[in-house]
């Protein structure tokens, strides 16, 4: 996940496993918010008003169905999505579309075995 800003507080974030501490870059929590603005949200009883990544992912395959149907080949889908193939064939399989995701994992292997 590239750095971005938190939806509540408009803060730079970066992931919590590249986070420093002293950076006044605070790191992401969940749902798309900072850790100060996840457990204000959740002490306040409001967390159902920020959408979970489930939510977002089911827009997600259905940017993923159509570019099945406009043809695009499945080296393109991670470029075209902004993500990487390895991500996205995860993502794919948690989410039960393995016949999607088998394509992609096969371009993230060959992907793997460049960088080496």
């Amino acid at each position: 996940m590239p750095d971005q800003t938190c939806a509540s507080c408009r803060r730079t974030m970066t992931p919590r496993h590249r986070h420093q501490a002293n950076t006044g870059i605070m790191p992401h929590y969940a749902r798309g918010l900072c850790g100060t603005c996840y457990h204000r949200e959740k002490r306040a009883g409001r967390l159902d008003q920020w959408p979970t990544r489930s939510v977002l992912f089911e827009v997600y395959v259905a940017d993923l169905e159509w570019l099945v149907q406009t043809g695009e080949s499945p080296e393109q889908w991670p470029t075209r999505l902004g993500t990487t193939a390895a991500a996205l064939a995860k993502a794919l399989y948690r989410h039960g579309r393995p016949d999607l995701a088998r394509k992609v994992d096969r371009i993230a292997k060959r992907e793997r075995g460049a960088r080496r």
